[in-house]
């Protein structure tokens, strides 16, 4: 999901997976599973966390991660 000025958009896994170019690069993994680098169509470069079905930290624990790595701006 992504949040700009209180306004949010929900990819579908197909968007994703074209955002990825079919999670082809690996930015790094971690607790929770893999990060993949992607683009979207309006050229903004992303990373995309993969909730490993592995992972022994929970799912909240990933949203919190991921709504607050939303967040952040480079």
């Amino acid at each position: 999901m992504v949040e700009a000025a209180n306004v949010s958009h929900a990819f579908t896994l197909q968007e994703i997976i074209q955002a990825t170019h079919n999670f082809s690069t690996i930015l790094g993994r971690g607790g929770f599973g893999i990060v993949y680098k992607g683009t979207l169509n309006n050229g903004t470069t992303v990373a995309v966390k993969v909730l490993s079905d592995a992972s022994q930290q929970g799912t909240q624990q990933f949203l919190t991660e991921v709504h607050y790595g939303s967040k952040l701006k480079f």
